[in-house]
């Protein structure tokens, strides 16, 4: 139960990263990559 919750939690950041990556695409794809590559790790971890 518990852990499901925190895959929401989880789910709900990573929709609200993407929105953010796509306000911010024009600006710097280069930290974009950089970012989602944070994301991702810290999601595995």
């Amino acid at each position: 139960m518990y852990q499901h919750l925190q895959e929401l939690r989880n789910l709900q950041k990573l929709l609200e990263h993407q929105v953010f990556w796509k306000k911010t695409t024009k600006k710097n794809k280069k930290k974009q990559r950089t970012v989602m590559k944070t994301l991702i790790n810290h999601v595995l971890l």
